[in-house]
């Protein structure tokens, strides 16, 4: 049923709707014709800093079907939330001796709208729920190699990692699961990870904190404190499982077993200590993009909090009923509240998609600035072709006319591809070009160079994606360069 239901969400969603998944998609492209060598700072800066497991796992599933497109990145997804529904099954049955319970947590995370939902995308948010299962249950079994190994493959997916690997170690030991010697390997092994990502992005990046640099740079981050925001996260979880986020989570902490009662109590740490981390970092505006993708790596933990609130599967034929009646009732009404939320966020990419079709129409030769990893997937064009504005100068203020075109003149820049985001530093370097508001075909000289307007995708011209009363996202433009010699 799991399977079926994430194959038909691939059809249903033909394309990807996440901004992030054509950044993955781009960034395998680079790393694999760049003799898979993980350079991130190869493509433009909308790839800011990732942790390479998912990268790698998707590029291995790319060479493996020769297809370079982003399909391979989304059938991975999908057969890692399989694997996470076995996990989830696996892990309860083993740690609270329960087959009943390990098949309401399976059945519970199969239908989950939200895991679905992004087991169609290629972000890594379901490699990281199905790591931080395995890392709890290797917590709960007390395996010291298999966590040990867990915890690396954890903190070389995901930002999140580093702060539940500490954790997990920290209520290990608590429960007694680990001695004072095999928590400070743990802390050696974290540590030494954490400090080989670093080198890396020294070596290749020119700076050991460049993920965190370049984050605060593209992202626009200013520091703002909003103590309302605290909730922020609880609401959203909540809502994302149509209740079963606070009914779960309630019945971990009130229900008896026959299980120790530090595994429960472990289990909703783990859950409300992820909650509260990014209620904190909400709280000070640190996180910006796909927020609801935050919730999704917890959701497999959810899921095993909701088999607790239900007994062990009673006797008679009539509760027997009763129970299965109300679970299957709990998960109908989760799933077809949610389950309409792909279809109405699909249109989030298509302003891209339109922009990369055109690019396609009007290119002829030469090479293209665009910092849209979107708009460079839906051209088709190779790319090879394009060049990324952060590539062009790391000091944007000190670029001179003559500079710009001895820089356009050098590579042979043909077309630009302009909108007015963070992510991309186009607006500093080429200001002028954000002056055309309408569909009327603009020009601009800079010295020797002239930008023709080709294609303007705004409100302007129609596109109700771009409707301010909404804040939709900025006009995207493409310039045709023409060099004067």
């Amino acid at each position: 049923m799991a399977a079926f239901i994430r194959f038909s969400e691939l059809d249903a969603l033909p394309i990807d709707r996440l901004w992030e998944s054509y950044s993955r998609w781009l960034l395998n492209v680079l790393t694999i014709r760049d003799s898979w060598t993980y350079v991130p700072q190869l493509a433009p800066r909308a790839v800011m800093g990732w942790l390479p497991l998912f990268q790698y796992l998707s590029m291995a599933a790319m060479a493996f079907s020769s297809n370079y497109r982003i399909e391979p990145l989304r059938l991975t997804n999908v057969f890692l939330a399989l694997i996470t529904i076995v996990a989830v099954y696996f892990s309860v049955w083993k740690v609270f001796n329960s087959q009943w319970q390990a098949i309401v947590s399976a059945l519970v995370l199969a239908v989950q709208p939200w895991h679905i939902d992004y087991s169609a995308t290629a972000s890594d948010r379901i490699l990281l729920g199905l790591l931080i299962v395995a890392l709890t249950y290797a917590m709960f079994a007390g395996k010291v190699k298999l966590f040990a190994g867990l915890a690396i493959l954890t903190l070389f997916t995901a930002y999140e990692g580093w702060f539940i690997v500490p954790l997990e170690m920290a209520l290990g030991f608590a429960m007694g699961r680990w001695t004072r010697k095999q928590l400070a390997l743990f802390g050696i092994i974290s540590v030494s990870t954490a400090c080989t990502w670093m080198t890396w992005n020294a070596v290749a990046l020119g700076s050991p904190f460049y993920f965190i640099n370049d984050y605060l740079e593209s992202s626009g981050y200013v520091f703002a404190l909003d103590v309302g925001g605290l909730t922020f996260y609880l609401v959203l979880a909540t809502a994302m499982t149509s209740g079963l986020f606070l009914i779960g989570l309630t019945a971990t902490l009130v229900r008896k077993t026959s299980s120790p009662r530090s595994s429960l109590r472990a289990l909703a740490i783990v859950i409300v200590a992820y909650i509260g981390l990014y209620s904190i970092v909400h709280c000070i505006g640190f996180e910006v993009g796909d927020l609801t993708g935050r919730i999704v790596p917890i959701l497999p933990l959810v899921a095993v909090t909701v088999s607790f609130v239900f007994p062990t599967f009673p006797a008679k034929r009539r509760r027997q009923l009763l129970v299965g009646a109300l679970l299957l009732a709990m998960l109908a009404v989760s799933y077809y509240a949610q389950i309409s939320i792909g279809p109405r966020k699909v249109y989030a990419i298509l302003p891209e998609q339109r922009v990369g079709d055109q690019l396609r129409t009007v290119y002829k030769s030469g090479r293209v600035i665009c910092d849209l990893p979107a708009v460079i997937y839906y051209s088709g064009l190779d790319p090879s072709i394009f060049v990324s504005s952060s590539s062009i100068s790391e000091d944007t203020g000190n670029l001179s006319a003559s500079s710009l075109e001895e820089l356009f003149h050098v590579n042979q820049i043909r077309f630009v591809v302009w909108e007015n985001v963070t992510a991309s530093r186009l607006p500093k370097i080429l200001p002028m070009l954000g002056e055309s508001v309408d569909y009327q075909p603009s020009s601009y000289v800079l010295g020797s160079v002239q930008f023709t307007l080709v294609y303007e995708d705004s409100f302007a011209t129609g596109r109700w994606e771009h409707d301010p009363s909404f804040a939709g996202p900025p006009s995207i433009f493409i310039f045709q360069v023409d060099l004067q010699s």
